[in-house]
């Protein structure tokens, strides 16, 4: 139903522990949401959308969500009204910690059951890792 592709330097595929990017690289991504009725014809809704994809990139010390924890205020908000406002805050107060970097938002047509959304995204050494969400309604029952 989505993918999501960055592409960028082939060394960003190396194994945590190898020999880390001395400089920063930049990746595209692009988010490719097909939800539509051609591709999904059994009980496909009239009101299918996507949300911005949203997030950020962090160290180790930071993560906007993780299996058995918790969401946060702004990962709920993401995953009930699609909106990354909180979500927004989060980020700078964690960058604002030193542990993420700036907040991404990359939008594409709300009203429609396909998204394809790009930008792109700084990663570095300080901040190797990329966390994005984003939301799809309403939500499916497969």
């Amino acid at each position: 139903m989505c993918s999501f592709r960055a592409g960028g330097a082939i060394r960003s595929l190396q194994a945590e522990g190898d020999v880390p990017c001395s400089q920063g690289v930049r990746y595209k991504v692009v988010n490719d949401c097909q939800w539509n009725s051609k591709r999904h014809p059994t009980d496909y809704p009239e009101n299918a959308h996507w949300s911005p994809l949203c997030g950020t990139t962090h160290n180790s010390e930071a993560s906007l969500f993780s299996i058995g924890e918790s969401a946060t205020d702004g990962v709920k908000l993401v995953a009930e009204t699609g909106s990354c406002s909180i979500l927004e805050d989060e980020v700078t107060s964690c960058s604002d910690d030193g542990n993420c970097g700036a907040f991404l938002k990359f939008p594409c047509d709300p009203f429609s059951g396909t998204c394809k959304s790009e930008g792109v995204v700084n990663v570095t050494e300080a901040m190797p890792y990329l966390s994005v969400l984003s939301m799809v309604a309403p939500s499916p029952d497969w």
